[in-house]
């Protein structure tokens, strides 16, 4: 009967109260009918006060001179019998309006402290007699009861309200963190409290957390009853002995409860686990990002702690590095309180930066903590690991077999890169076609020789420009990258810039050396301005994306190119002309040549006007570079939430600056604010004009 719902409760008893009421008043039958199976009814006063008698009424359906045999219950420990049962005459009305008796069985029972007591069944047999004959009654009992006693601050309650902790610990060990839940019990409404007053115990720590205890609830005697947390807290012991918990105090509803005294011993953690002073079940992983990289490079330590305990508490393991490495360290965690502890993980990340070639070893000693759960040490074992730096690494592109290769550098077109459809007087070629149009709508009277006119549009293909001797300073550089003496090559490239900004073969070239040197960022702008020079040249394409590979970089600004946009350029005009002058012969001949004609070539000027419009469109996007690992916030202030961090090299676009922060936006999709100075923007939107 306890633990049904309230609907449940409330349904059954219905239907069995609607039966006991048709079997009393059918005509024929005594009160209650004695071919079914019932159970007595039982009646108490509402209010019951502690250390007060009240009466305890049976009601059964026999006949009111039945004698019978009452079977005491066993009566629970804070109720006491004070006199009876007796039994007593109860008169009802009857359906039909007339008077009938039946035998009540009466008990005086005394409240001897406050709480929901179960009063067992009560059995009653009849006997049978000469003076009422016939066939003898079933026994009957009644069901079990909760009888609710009150304090006498309670009078305006139905129930009594307790407080207790839920579920406390017999015994702990230094360090372990358990959850502490404080419980009103017995409540009618879901209801916050007033004040809860719980100070911290000496020897450990107690911290205030959320998200711990949930609300339960039971049926009773037709209501419900919920049981709700009052407050919730995290304690960890930090001294073997005894711990004492003082009273827990909470106001609620009008009145004022505390839970009593607790004592729970706390054994100090075995000399395993001292060092770590961990205690829960758990998980390290271990993980270097790189095995072979370059000079001047980065590789990553990943050390993540992760499982249920007292992560807020415990050492993580310490690696030991090499005297020669410079070494920072980003600490992560996401923790949240849960029943068993903190639950979560424990991060840490360390940056290694070498500097000089050779081969390195990095100890991860071994880590021991206790298991809350059976006893038991656990330990990972120590590990070793081990990484080489080579200066020859990038040069080769790691074990793919790719090869960072520079380009013969001299001041041809290929080298300076086709760039004609970016010159607006070069798209005045589309006005022959036109010309020659309207010239013959106007005249209808002129020779074919004026199709020369149409030949001027071919005429900016044969600029070409003189071969000029390589500078000494060029040579020079290609042979100290064949002896992998990057950082030289690259001052000679910065040294002798002067004219060879708009080279793509340059700046490819020093985008080359600026990332085997150890400026990744840089190297990267070099690659993606050399590829707006030089948009169809693959040997830049395969190189940015070895380069993004090697720096784990994933999901980058790209764009697929099929054609080169100067050839779009020039299908652009030979199309547009073709078609026009097609037209113009449409009206002087009748002929379905002129017509097939013009629409092949109008379809080809459409198809390449559409598609330069949007590789010019992609080609010409405002991007930037992070020089360094940015952190993106939500909001263009310091104050604003950091949520997600970029990687150095990591390419965007970017839409509007505010004060010290701009706007920009990742491939994926993922927009937010980072530092302006934190930015390295491609050649032609260095100077952000808003």
């Amino acid at each position: 009967m306890e633990v049904e719902r309230k609907w449940f409760g409330f349904r059954k008893r219905l239907v069995v109260s609607f039966l006991l009421v048709l079997l009393l008043f059918l005509p024929g039958h005594s009160v209650f009918s004695q071919e079914q199976e019932h159970y007595l009814k039982t009646e108490w006063k509402d209010a019951i006060l502690e250390n007060q008698r009240f009466t305890l009424k049976i009601i059964t359906p026999y006949a009111g001179k039945r004698p019978v045999t009452i079977q005491d219950p066993s009566w629970p420990e804070g109720i006491q019998k004070v006199s009876g049962p007796y039994s007593a005459q109860l008169t009802i009305q009857k359906e039909d309006g007339s008077f009938g008796t039946v035998l009540q069985v009466i008990y005086t029972l005394r409240s001897q402290s406050a709480g929901i007591f179960r009063i067992p069944p009560v059995t009653v047999s009849p006997r049978p007699t000469a003076v009422l004959p016939g066939d003898l009654p079933s026994p009957l009992s009644t069901h079990e009861v909760f009888i609710p006693v009150l304090q006498n601050d309670e009078r305006h309650l139905r129930f009594p309200l307790i407080l207790e902790w839920e579920s406390l610990p017999e015994s702990l060990y230094v360090g372990q963190s358990v959850p502490m839940v404080l419980i009103m019990k017995n409540l009618e409404e879901i209801d916050l409290p007033e004040s809860v007053s719980f100070s911290s115990p000496g020897g450990a720590i107690l911290e205030n957390v959320e998200g711990l205890g949930d609300i339960g609830f039971r049926g009773l005697n037709d209501r419900t009853l919920f049981n709700v947390p009052m407050d919730t807290w995290m304690l960890t012991p930090s001294e073997p002995g005894v711990l004492s918990l003082p009273s827990a105090s909470v106001r609620l509803s009008g009145v004022e409860r505390s839970t009593e005294r607790v004592k729970i011993p706390v054994k100090a953690l075995p000399e395993e686990a001292e060092g770590s002073g961990a205690v829960g079940t758990f998980s390290l992983s271990v993980e270097l990002s790189e095995s072979r990289v370059v000079p001047g490079s980065s590789l990553t330590l990943h050390i993540m702690l992760e499982g249920t305990g007292n992560l807020n508490y415990l050492n993580m393991p310490e690696p030991v590095f090499p005297d020669e490495l410079s070494v920072s360290i980003k600490e992560n965690q996401v923790i949240h309180a849960g029943p068993n502890g903190f639950t979560g993980f424990l991060e840490k990340v360390y940056t290694i930066r070498p500097d000089l070639l050779g081969k390195y070893e990095i100890r991860i000693p071994s880590y021991s903590w206790l298991n809350q759960k059976t006893g038991r040490i656990e330990t990972r074992p120590e590990s070793l690991l081990d990484f080489t730096v080579a200066g020859d690494l990038a040069a080769e592109g790691g074990e793919s077999g790719f090869r960072f290769l520079l380009m013969d550098l001299d001041n041809s077109r290929q080298a300076r890169g086709w760039t004609f459809y970016r010159t607006p007087l070069l798209y005045l070629f589309l006005l022959p076609g036109l010309l020659f149009l309207i010239l013959i709508l106007t005249f209808r009277r002129l020779k074919p020789s004026l199709l020369s006119v149409f030949l001027l549009a071919g005429l900016f293909l044969s600029a070409s420009a003189a071969s000029l001797n390589t500078p000494a300073w060029i040579s020079g550089a290609d042979s100290l990258f064949h002896e992998g003496k990057y950082r030289e090559a690259l001052n000679s490239y910065t040294a002798n810039s002067a004219g060879w900004e708009n080279n793509g073969s340059y700046l490819y070239n020093r985008g080359i050396l600026s990332f085997l040197s150890g400026d990744h960022a840089e190297g990267i702008v070099d690659l993606r301005n050399a590829m707006i020079l030089m948009p169809m040249n693959r040997q830049i394409h395969e190189s940015l994306q070895k380069m993004e590979d090697l720096m784990k970089l994933d999901n980058q600004h790209r764009i697929s190119m099929f054609v080169h946009p100067d050839l779009l350029l020039l299908i652009l005009i030979l199309g547009f002309n073709g078609g026009m002058i097609a037209l113009a012969y449409c009206f002087l001949r009748k002929s379905s040549v002129p017509v097939t004609l013009f629409l092949i070539f109008i379809s080809l000027s459409l198809f390449a006007g559409i598609e330069l419009g949007r590789m010019s469109f992609y080609l010409s996007r405002p991007l930037a570079v992070l020089k360094e690992e940015g952190m993106v916030k939500k909001i263009p202030e310091e104050i604003g939430s950091k949520w997600l961090t970029l990687p150095e090299g990591t390419s965007v676009s970017f839409k509007k600056e505010e004060g010290d922060y701009i706007l920009v936006n990742t491939a994926y999709g993922l927009e937010g604010w980072v530092l302006k100075e934190q930015l390295i923007f491609i050649k032609e939107k260095r100077t952000l004009e808003f």
